[in-house]
């Protein structure tokens, strides 16, 4: 009986054993989904190959420069919160002219983006537009605004273009500034 009792107990222990064994192993296998799970999701975000959803679709009826102005504010607040979400109000495919640079393409200005929005973080700089003036172009909007920054108390011209994408998203597809000269 004492020996039956011995075995029934190391069974007892094996099985204790092999249950925290097989929880440890659900834990780790959940920390990895979890983990690639953001990995993915930040790779996602913040790929520049392909336009990400667009932040404004036109609505019903809506002007070309009502939508352009939804647009634009939405990206005026994104700006002034410093949210590298910014990034998904360019088309990758735009065309950027800053001063003193040559021009690039949105997928290569979303990275100059995200730095000079991590470099403003970091120093404690804000930046916004102000004095927007929407010009209709046919389909596409020209937006004139003044660029400031706490950092210097001038502030600079910035030019952008507006239109609707190929998937309907409204993006800005043109700019004309002095770029991130903070960072």
């Amino acid at each position: 009986l004492t020996a039956e009792l011995a075995v029934l107990e190391d069974g007892r222990r094996v099985a204790q054993v092999a249950d925290v064994a097989l929880v440890d192993l659900q834990l780790r296998q959940q920390q990895i989904r979890q983990r690639d799970g953001v990995r993915l999701y930040l790779e996602a975000r913040t790929q520049v190959e392909t336009d990400r959803p667009a932040l404004v679709h036109a609505k019903s009826g809506e002007s070309p420069s009502d939508t352009a102005r939804r647009l634009f504010d939405r990206c005026r607040d994104l700006l002034r919160r410093q949210d590298d979400q910014l990034t998904d109000c360019y088309g990758v495919d735009a065309s950027i002219t800053l001063a003193g640079d040559r021009g690039m393409r949105g997928s290569e200005y979303k990275l100059v983006i995200r730095e000079a929005i991590a470099h403003e973080q970091a120093e404690g700089i804000s930046v916004d537009w102000r004095e927007p003036v929407f010009e209709a172009e046919g389909e596409r909007v020209r937006v004139r605004a003044t660029r400031r920054s706490s950092q210097d108390a001038g502030s600079s011209a910035i030019e952008l273009v507006i239109a609707a994408g190929p998937d309907g998203g409204w993006r800005i597809v043109e700019e004309k500034s002095a770029g991130w000269p903070e960072k």
